[in-house]
């Protein structure tokens, strides 16, 4: 019965997949339990092998987006040598599955992984910017928060700043774009500038070139009028270059 729970998981995530990054590299796709595993999950082309612990009644679908979405990053649409890419590849696999469960669950129901992802990405708040976070070790909890978590957050909080049309627009170039090319961070900066009608350099400086996130503080008064009311104010940030929409 779990096998049968997980399967029609992966099937949904696989096909979704798909539809948002062109076929996998391969069609058909095995998960495979391995017992007695004592490492994280590993994929190759059509294959995921999981340790018995992962395939339970409990099993997570927002850890099961991740593993699936290593179909196509990085194994279709691979970094090149420089390692300060690797934010794209695994950003991307990050972002995948969120945009899965928000575009197939309700909002609230959607939150949560959302949320979830957000936790993850504020996990380590040190000094390394994600342009260096290959300083950090590739298999260290440290590294995944900067590059996998925060790498997918950024990519989400693209999609606000080019707007969701322009950005999906992006993402249908993407398979085009990155067909017989490693993924580059130059190559998607001009990608998103090109489409979004806009130069996005500060947008990336800020989050890959600068460590840390920025705080917002909020004043405000409601004066009750007549037929409503009128509410003054300011939002204050502990940054002074920084530039981002805000509600």
């Amino acid at each position: 019965d779990v096998a049968s729970e997980i399967s029609k998981s992966v099937a949904e995530m696989f096909h979704f997949y798909e539809n948002a990054f062109g076929p996998a590299v391969k069609g058909s796709f095995r998960v495979i339990e391995i017992a007695g595993a004592n490492w994280d999950a590993r994929s190759a082309p059509g294959m995921l092998m999981l340790g018995s612990d992962e395939l339970g009644p409990g099993f997570d679908p927002w850890v099961l987006s991740r593993y699936v979405a290593a179909q196509w990053f990085p194994l279709k649409y691979p970094i090149g040598e420089v390692e300060s890419d690797a934010w794209l590849a695994d950003g991307m696999a990050v972002f995948a599955g969120m945009m899965y469960f928000e575009e197939t669950l309700p909002p609230f129901e959607a939150d949560e992984y959302v949320q979830r992802t957000m936790v993850k990405a504020l996990t380590y708040e040190g000094d390394t910017p994600i342009s260096q976070a290959d300083n950090l070790g590739k298999d260290s909890s440290e590294y995944r928060a900067v590059v996998g978590f925060k790498g997918g957050f950024i990519i989400r909080m693209l999609r606000d700043v080019m707007g969701k049309e322009k950005f999906d627009e992006m993402l249908e170039a993407f398979p085009v774009r990155f067909a017989d090319r490693s993924l580059s961070t130059s190559e998607f900066f001009d990608l998103s500038s090109q489409l979004a009608e806009e130069d996005l350099t500060y947008f990336f400086d800020q989050w890959l070139n600068s460590s840390g996130v920025p705080e917002f503080s909020r004043e405000y008064t409601v004066f009750s009028l007549q037929d409503g009311y009128k509410i003054t104010g300011q939002i204050n940030q502990d940054l002074d270059l920084f530039r981002m929409p805000v509600e």
